[in-house]
Formats: C-alpha cells, structure tokens, sequence
C-alpha cells in the first residue's frame, strides 16, 4: 500500500476566521482531513502542503496549531511539526501501540538483487534474522546501516528500522524482533547505537556495561563484522559481558588490534525492573543439540528467554567452541545454523558436524509473564493506516 501523500490531505481553510492578531501576525482557522485506513502513515510523518495559500493565506507558514488534536474514534493523538519550513509534518501518537515482541515478521522488500524493506516497528534489538536465498534458508548477520554488506549480512539502521540486504536475491526475509517502547529497558534511552571504540589486545570497556549487543563492527581496514567468540582470532573478539560491573571485549589478533570499531547495544541499567532478569554467560546443556526452555526441572518458565549476543551464539562441539547464528522456526538446523522457536518459549536446535553439547559464553534476557512494556504514547509507524481523521487547526502567517 502507498504512503499518505500531501496531496492526500484536505486542507480547508474557514475564511471568515482571517483576522490579524498583530502588526505581523495573521492567523486563520481551518480543518485538516486526511486517512481511510488504507493509506500508510509515512515513516517520517504525514507531509503537509507548502504552496502557498494551502492554509488560507498566501504567506509562508509560520505556525500551525491543532485545537482538535485526537481522533475520538482511535484515540490517535496527533501534533503539527513546522519547524522546518520547507517540510511541514504531522505527527500521530497512540497509547498502547507497540507490541513487546515480533515474531517472525516477513516485510514488504523492493529492488532486485539487493533487496530493501522497513520494519513494521523501529527495532531495539533483534534476536533472529532469516533470508531465503536460492530457495535455502539462511540464518543473517546484522550490520550497520553505513557499511558495505558481505554475503549473507544485514545492513540494519536501527533508529528507524529501514534494512538493505547484499545483493544474493533474497526472496523473503523474516525477523524476529522487540521494538522500541516509549520508555523502559527497550526504550530509545536505553539503546546505544554504533559507538565508537578501539579493540585492544589488553581489552577496552564499552561507555556503558550492556544487556545484550546486536553487533560489534570493524571499520578501521579491514572492515568486517566481528564475531563474539571464546578465543581472539582473526575477525573475533572475547566478549565478558560482566566483567566486575563493566562490559569488556578483547581482542588477541594483529587484525582487530588498534584497530576502530562500532558496538550497537542495550544499557544494563535500563534492566533493573521486575520481571526481568539478565543472565550471565553460563553453560546452557543441550540436549540431543536442543534446549527449550520450561521443559527442564530449574527452567524459567512463562516468559521468553531472549540471548544476549543479537542473532548470534556460541557452541561447544566436545572441546571446539563455534559461532552460530539464529535463524526462523521454518529454517533447518545446519552447521552454524541454529533453528529458534519462539512460540515454545525459546527453543534453540542445533545440528553440527560434532554434536554440540552446550552453549557457551552467551548471556540470555529472561522476560517473564510479570514483565509488562510501558505502554505510553509512542508514534505510529509505517506498519499503520490512520483512519478517517479530520482536525481542526489556527494557522499563523
């Protein structure tokens, strides 16, 4: 479906309101109506008209205030944003409208061979990601939205969700997912998008110690994604999630040393609320290379357990430890692949090579039943069609 379009909008400007309220100032009443529940709110906010006399009066827009600002029906609240001239918005607002989690969500994805979409929700961390390529189910890596994306990797702008694939021709790609709240643990203010450090043989501490981290990528040559792994090595780098209070990477090789590098991540802080519970980076037994969660005497039960380390985790195969990437319930578990169901309350199935016996070094986000999202004001997203919608606003000249 399309976006909203400026031209989509009725702008009705109630002529006998024109009055001039200063030697400076002329201000007109009028209705703005707009929505029909098909057409898409846009991702930056509904665009308003800048041609002159739109609004009643054939001046430059300097102000626009909505005396009805909801929509009595939805409960939508919506507010004017002229604070750039040149592209006046409108923004929508609801109570309650962003879910705790998403899974398994298939975008709309456009182009050819490099394929793009957006998420239904601005993500704050994503847990599983999946594209179909050459009909095979892959498991993918997500990666900055700035950088050049190598096979089988995500480009993912993670304020506002838009994603570009490497150009292999995925034919759906699929995401499992908890969006941005207006406020709490996956809050915007708990995330820390693409800071900056150095890796370093003697190990370098992130500004803030994480919950969980989406990525780490290296942008210093040679640019790459670095991997979460239980020894330095080329384009890996130990991660120690909870080193005395501090979050801790180190890296053991001549091609990460020194060398630049970008952390997505959540703050720990954020965390310290009931109903969540953040999980250090135990051994997790696999059985038969599975474990699904409340099956087990000890589990935690009626909750999700989300790991710590984006879509990746760690295996150990006997004593070889291994990197290996989540990917959707309808993938197959293969070496480096592992198949996540979230609807069994976290079940993770591996099959490599050598029969993995455990998971290692991942920290896990226990999210039990008691835990509920504040459910605030927070924006719509692209995902959502406004429905018929007419407010009243006083424009000022």
């Amino acid at each position: 479906m399309a976006d909203i379009a400026a031209t989509d909008i009725t702008i009705t400007p109630l002529i006998a309101s024109k009055r001039k309220v200063s030697s400076r100032v002329v201000e007109i009443e009028g209705t703005l109506a707009f929505g029909n529940a098909a057409l898409l709110y846009p991702s930056a906010g509904v665009p308003l008209s800048t041609t002159l006399g739109a609004f009643g009066v054939a001046l430059p827009l300097r102000q626009l205030e909505l005396i009805t600002d909801r929509n009595s029906t939805t409960g939508t609240h919506w507010y004017a944003d002229v604070s750039t001239p040149a592209t006046p918005l409108l923004h929508g607002w609801h109570y309650g409208y962003t879910p705790q989690v998403i899974v398994e969500e298939v975008p709309t994805l456009t182009g050819t061979t490099t394929k793009a979409g957006t998420l239904s929700y601005k993500p704050a961390y994503i847990f599983s990601a999946t594209a179909t390529v050459s009909g095979t189910i892959h498991a993918m890596k997500i990666i900055p939205s700035t950088v050049t994306a190598a096979a089988k990797e995500i480009k993912m702008n993670m304020a506002t969700g838009a994603f570009t694939s490497f150009a292999e021709t995925p034919t759906v790609m699929t995401f499992s997912y908890i969006p941005q709240q207006p406020s709490g643990p996956f809050s915007a203010a708990n995330m820390v998008i693409n800071e900056v450090i150095t890796n370093a043989a003697a190990g370098v501490n992130s500004a803030s110690r994480a919950a969980a981290i989406q990525y780490m990528y290296q942008t210093a040559a040679t640019a790459a994604r670095i991997d979460f792994a239980n020894a330095g090595a080329s384009g890996k780098v130990i991660l120690d999630i909870n080193n005395s209070s501090a979050t801790t990477f180190t890296s053991n090789h001549a091609d990460n040393n020194d060398k630049a590098a970008v952390v997505t991540y959540l703050k720990y802080a954020g965390f310290q609320q009931p109903g969540v519970e953040f999980i250090d980076q135990a051994a997790v037994t696999l059985t038969s290379e599975a474990k699904e969660y409340g099956k087990t005497a000890g589990d935690r039960v009626s909750g999700l357990v989300i790991p710590g380390t984006g879509t990746q985790i760690q295996l150990l195969q006997g004593a070889t430890y291994t990197e290996a990437w989540l990917a959707a319930s309808t993938a197959t578990a293969a070496a480096g692949r592992v198949k996540l169901e979230v609807l069994k309350g976290m079940k993770f199935t591996s099959a490599e090579t050598v029969a993995a016996t455990t998971m290692e070094n991942t920290p896990l986000l226990f999210l039990s039943s008691l835990y509920t999202s504040h459910h605030g004001l927070a924006e719509l997203t692209n995902a959502h069609a406004p429905a018929a919608t007419t407010l009243r606003y006083i424009a000022r000249f």
